[in-house]
């Protein structure tokens, strides 16, 4: 019987699903089921570790109904990071997993940032900060709330390495996983010393060994082979975190690579040598699966709301009750050239303002240059581009391919405007699928070790299209951009003092008119 099919798992927070993939690329079948809500407090977000399995096996049974099992050489499981998943010394959950999105422990987040010698330990180590969802925050809260718990816990790995564990009995992570509050990126090990400084000492004789991603992490057990209808002693590659995994099935391997997920926020992962672990940058840095590279995340706010808000703004009620409102905004918005009326736009939209590659919560969308002539199709094309200009200023000068996904790369104009603002050719993706596919990638090599990192991605290219940045557009938005970051660098101090003085009209509930505000350049 040739075995020449793999499959790809992806354990997300809202879906399980499965991916059936020839060792060649092409997708033959797609199985997905919807992970419940589990929120017993305010706050708190929990997922039924055993209930997760089950539905893994369900998606499982489902991708392979119309082959032959026997075809399957491999399976790779992604899943989401963070979190905690602990086990017992009966290997047995010790209670619900604790999702990366609790916010139990935001005090405890809050105080390590505000204490120094640990923000800077913990930033010079892992390569990210504090935050409520992370693995070492959540056990350093978990031993000061509930003790108990904590007390029982002997095992501690990810989300993927629990789905593994079910399938094949290897308690085991990846450098993915660990990399993003536990190891200590210079090292490539634990860190030890750091988990001594945060309190928590015992918990890092509890983490696992590490493998590589595409190595495999055991063989599929004869209990779950007779419940899946997969092959007993099928090897199961070890796998990843699940942003490094949807890098890597959109085809982000040689330094430079940028993958951007252009949706609500604007996510911006860019493969490189160097982890950046000094302080006061606004980039994460986690271990990528291929070589010993790191993958810089940046988290921009500045998304598709930008866009939303443009359109009901400056659109009548008409345009945009249009069945082909964005056909015709895009022949609109085509027509013109780039920065038209020398009008810039600053996408810092959200409430919360901005948060990379600068943090500043008082951070406020503006449009810089209006003046007469120009009209709301300008306006409209200065929003896509700011957005645009914004993922430049995400990923900087690194030069290699924009691999774009989420709906963003849906839009018959913003991956255009991309490629011309960054001078990098964009290739746009079905995100729904890059993650699961990315877990196929590290089966396919698990089974054919002899197959390169290039040759297997050869293989799995899956783009939908790709553009190329136009020399004549491209020298235009390269000197304005200049302007777009010079613009928000000066009002970074203004920012903040509006913000403040708002927060305290909000306090105070009135305005006083005859109150004098000053606001200072410097």
């Amino acid at each position: 019987m040739k075995k020449d099919l793999v499959l790809g798992l992806d354990v997300g927070t809202t879906n399980v699903k499965a991916l059936l993939v020839t060792d060649h690329g092409d997708v033959l079948s797609v199985a997905s089921r919807r992970n419940p809500e589990e929120t017993r407090v305010p706050g708190h977000s929990e997922t039924d570790m055993v209930g997760l399995f089950e539905r893994c096996c369900e998606v499982l049974v489902e991708a392979i109904a119309d082959v032959d099992a026997a075809r399957v050489c491999a399976l790779g499981v992604n899943g989401q990071g963070e979190g905690l998943w602990a086990l017992d010394e009966d290997k047995k959950p010790v209670g619900p997993a604790i999702q990366w999105n609790d916010s139990r422990a935001n005090e405890t987040a809050r105080e390590w940032s505000a204490n120094e010698p640990i923000l800077k330990a913990f930033r010079a180590a892992t390569g990210s900060v504090p935050f409520s969802g992370a693995t070492s925050v959540i056990l350093a809260w978990l031993k000061q709330h509930q003790a108990e718990t904590y007390n029982k816990v002997r095992h501690v790995f990810w989300c993927k390495d629990w789905i593994r564990f079910c399938l094949c009995g290897e308690i085991l992570s990846d450098y993915t996983d660990a990399s993003t509050s536990t190891l200590d990126l210079g090292k490539r090990d634990w860190a030890v010393d750091l988990f001594s400084q945060l309190g928590i000492s015992e918990a890092a004789n509890w983490l696992p060994d590490l493998k590589e991603s595409y190595e495999c992490g055991g063989y599929l057990l004869p209990e779950v082979a007779e419940r899946t209808g997969l092959p007993a002693g099928l090897p199961i590659a070890v796998g990843a975190l699940d942003i490094v995994g949807t890098a890597i099935g959109m085809g982000a391997q040689s330094e430079g690579d940028s993958c951007v997920i252009l949706g609500t926020t604007c996510c911006c992962e860019t493969v490189t040598r160097l982890a950046e672990t000094e302080q006061g940058s606004t980039s994460g840095f986690e271990c990528f699966a291929i070589g010993e590279k790191y993958i810089k995340v940046t988290a921009s706010m500045a998304g598709g709301p930008s866009l939303d808000w443009a359109i009901k703004t400056l659109l009548s009620a008409e345009e945009q009750s249009s069945t082909d409102l964005f056909e015709k905004i895009d022949r609109r918005v085509k027509a013109l050239p780039p920065v038209p009326e020398g009008i810039i736009f600053h996408p810092y939209i959200s409430e919360a303002g901005e948060r990379a590659p600068f943090n500043n919560p008082g951070a406020k969308a503006q449009f810089f240059g209006l003046n007469q002539s120009a009209d709301k199709w300008c306006m409209l094309k200065a929003v896509y581009e700011g957005v645009a200009f914004s993922i430049q200023d995400c990923i900087g000068d690194l030069k290699g391919r924009l691999l774009l996904s989420g709906g963003g790369a849906r839009s018959g104009v913003w991956p255009q405007i991309i490629a011309d603002c960054t001078g990098l050719p964009v290739l746009t993706f079905d995100e729904a699928e890059s993650c699961a596919k990315g877990a196929a990638f590290f089966a396919c090599k698990c089974a054919h070790p002899e197959l390169s990192f290039g040759d297997i991605a050869g293989r799995f290219e899956c783009s939908n299209q790709t553009y190329q940045p136009q020399s004549n557009a491209h020298w235009i938005y390269e000197a304005h951009f200049p302007f777009y970051r010079g613009i928000r660098e000066q009002l970074d101090g203004i920012w903040r003092q509006h913000q403040r003085y708002q927060q305290k009209l909000r306090t105070e509930k009135q305005t006083n008119a005859s109150e004098q505000v000053s606001f200072p350049l410097n």
